[in-house]
């Protein structure tokens, strides 16, 4: 859920903040939609291109977003 996923950002130490910047940095259209997908998305799905796209933009493998994916899923 869009709780699970940004609680399991914090607890990971991440700043929501780096998200909306890397968001805001993408060409547009990519940067609205991506944004219209971080703000009213009530699930996010591991297989999402923008996943990938942003993780790519923070640095972050594929390991560990499938890492945050599960760590997100284990939050109640």
């Amino acid at each position: 859920t869009p709780r699970q996923i940004r609680q399991a950002l914090i607890l990971s130490g991440v700043d929501l903040a780096q998200i909306e910047t890397a968001l805001a940095s993408l060409p547009e259209p990519t940067k609205s939609l991506a944004t219209v997908e971080w703000e009213y998305s009530i699930a996010f799905q591991r297989d999402r291109p923008l996943v990938n796209e942003v993780g790519a933009l923070l640095g972050w493998t594929s390991e560990q977003l499938d890492d945050l994916w599960r760590f997100a899923g284990s939050l109640p």
